[in-house]
This record gives structure tokens, C-alpha cells and sequence, in this order.
């Protein structure tokens, strides 16, 4: 993890088998961002919170108790519009779900912003377990 004035971030994608349809492979993406923040006293949860319902106001937004402390958590659908891959095979419209546990980082004046995003959101509540284990070491 970098001091608080650098940005770090890191991504990897989960792919599966799903188990409501066990010849269907489903994915997602999980990432990590570490953002400098200017909070850093106790009512740094409630502070982001507020900003980010004012931000995305479609989203739902609340505060959670995690392994690593008390976070943000946001968790937005959004529309894609029909598209053309790398491949330029046509992309149906879809919908995408996503999720972010903004966690404020134990004596650092940063953030981290752990965040999944998916198509198959049949798959959701398995993915949001995944936040829901977060831990600093």
C-alpha cells in the first residue's frame, strides 16, 4: 500500500461456474482502489455517505459493519447500451450490478474502495459475500 498522497488500485476477474446453471459460466470483476482522503476523524462514515448518496442519487447507500471496520457500502445498477466488442461481434444491451465498500484505512488518512461488479447478477449474493470477508493484516 502506497503512503496517502499516491493512488494504488488493482483488479482481478472472478470466473465461475453457476450453480443455478451448472454449463454457464459467469464473471466478475473485483477491484481495489487506495484514494487519499481528507477524513479522518470519527464521523468520517457518515461524512462519505452523505456525499456519495448526494453524488448517486439512483443508488442505494448505507453504512455496514465489516471484518475491517464500519463502511460504506453502494450498490448501483446500470444500464449499457447495446455495443460491439473487441471482436466486432454485436453486444446485446445489458445491465450491470455493482457493488463498492468504501472502508476508511485504520490510522491513514486514505481509503480503500473495495468493489465487485457483474452481468449475472443471478450470481449477486455469492459475489457480495466476497465484500463482505474484507480484512486488513
Amino acid at each position: 500500500m502506497g503512503t496517502p498522497q499516491r493512488l494504488g488500485a488493482n483488479c482481478g476477474r472472478i470466473i465461475a461456474r453457476s450453480d443455478t446453471t451448472p454449463d454457464k459460466r459467469v464473471s466478475a470483476t473485483f477491484s481495489v482502489t487506495i484514494r487519499p482522503s481528507e477524513l479522518s476523524d470519527k464521523d468520517t462514515v457518515e461524512r462519505l455517505a452523505h456525499t456519495v448518496a448526494m453524488l448517486h442519487p439512483t443508488a442505494e447507500v448505507g453504512a455496514v459493519k465489516l471484518p475491517c471496520g464500519v463502511a460504506v457500502l453502494v450498490t448501483e445498477d446500470r444500464e449499457v447500451p447495446e455495443g460491439v466488442t473487441l471482436l466486432a461481434t454485436p453486444r446485446p444491451a445489458s445491465t450491470v450490478r455493482q457493488c463498492h465498500a468504501i472502508v476508511p484505512i485504520p490510522d491513514r488518512t486514505a481509503i480503500a474502495d473495495f468493489s465487485i461488479c457483474t452481468e449475472d447478477t443471478e450470481q449477486w449474493d455469492d459475489y457480495v459475500t466476497l465484500l463482505a470477508t474484507i480484512t486488513f493484516t
